[in-house]
């Protein structure tokens, strides 16, 4: 997966990504924008009363954003 128009990649498509603040959302995120996507990243971006570690910020999600435009991708943040 190589370039945006070659195989696998995904110019002209656009790309849902959940969790995309962090870890293995983020990563996907910055991958299908870096292969030519129109990616759509989307996070809650807040903490969830039973869940025991902590939940991304809106900060992690604005990162992985301007990391994907610092690159030159696509992307749209939203929570």
């Amino acid at each position: 997966m190589t370039g945006s128009t070659g195989p696998g990649g995904f110019a002209g498509k656009v790309v849902l990504v959940s969790g995309a603040a962090r870890d293995q959302g983020r990563s996907h995120a910055l991958r299908f924008a870096a292969l030519g996507a129109s990616v759509v990243a989307f996070d809650i971006c807040e903490q969830i009363e039973n869940v025991p570690y902590p939940m991304p910020r809106p900060e992690d999600l604005d990162e992985t954003v301007a990391t994907a435009r610092a690159a030159g991708g696509v992307i749209d943040g939203y929570q």
